[in-house]
């Protein structure tokens, strides 16, 4: 069985299409390639969101079949932005199962990632630390997953035991729904 940053790989590989249009004007030149800093920034993107398919049981993912498109502003209640930087990752109660990906920690445009509702368990990533974009981390009624996310100089909102948001904190125990 291949791992699936190589699976991810493979898959752009063979289906990644490039956005029509790009605004930058910064690029790297490599073999006579050349790819602009945002081509590469949503290929990044697209690489990390496949990981989490993958690992996560995408196949199985709930939805009616909105993740079938290969385009994560299209899911569901994502927001992008114009350049098409994934902003806002929601995927509360769509069935996801498994460990929540380091490399969530590569989407540094995110302000509000919201993955409650599923089966993840395991650890939160230390790697989510390091967003400081992020505003809102909402990971309630994952009874698996365990951590808390270390104080930033950002807040996040912390869901409480009753499903409401608590807004200006800087932490957030994902078992807080599960005791």
């Amino acid at each position: 069985k291949l791992d699936p940053e190589y699976e991810a790989l493979e898959w752009l590989a063979r289906n990644y299409d490039w956005p029509a249009t790009t605004t930058t004007t910064t690029s790297t030149t490599n073999n006579s390639f050349t790819i602009s800093t945002t081509q590469s920034d949503l290929l990044l993107q697209k690489w990390v969101l496949i990981i989490l398919w993958l690992t996560t049981r995408g196949r199985y993912w709930n939805q009616g079949g909105i993740y079938r498109s290969h385009d994560e502003c299209d899911w569901a209640q994502n927001r992008c932005d114009d350049q098409l930087f994934l902003l806002e990752l929601h995927m509360g109660h769509s069935h996801l199962v498994g460990t929540v990906p380091t490399y969530l920690g590569l989407l540094t445009r995110l302000t509000s990632l919201r993955l409650p509702n599923n089966v993840l368990h395991g650890t939160i990533p230390t790697q989510l630390w390091s967003l400081t974009n992020l505003r809102v981390l909402d990971l309630h009624d994952n009874s698996g997953l365990r951590g808390t996310m270390q104080p930033q100089a950002h807040s996040y909102s912390q869901p409480s035991s009753d499903n409401t948001t608590t807004a200006n904190t800087t932490a957030v125990d994902a078992d807080a729904d599960a005791d």
